[in-house]
């Protein structure tokens, strides 16, 4: 099991996609990490210890702060940051 809240690489990702949008939430721009390293809603709930749905509620959150609209992709969105 990967641990990937005390990633380097990952934190300085982060920091990166806070800086362009600040309204996002500690919690938000881990899962944009998730989402990054394109892992499935299943494999994000066993690491958070949730529900897939609860994984989608919050991927179509952070599409919301991003103002992304239902056809574009999130994960090519955030590798562009």
């Amino acid at each position: 099991n990967i641990n990937y809240n005390n990633n380097q690489e990952h934190k300085e990702i982060q920091a990166k996609i806070g800086k362009k949008h600040p309204s996002l939430s500690t919690k938000e721009l881990q899962y944009c990490v998730y989402f990054l390293n394109k892992l499935s809603s299943k494999e994000i709930a066993i690491i958070e210890n949730i529900t897939p749905a609860s994984v989608r509620v919050f991927k179509n959150r952070i599409k919301n702060k991003l103002n992304l609209d239902g056809n574009t992709n999130l994960e090519d969105y955030l590798s562009k940051i």
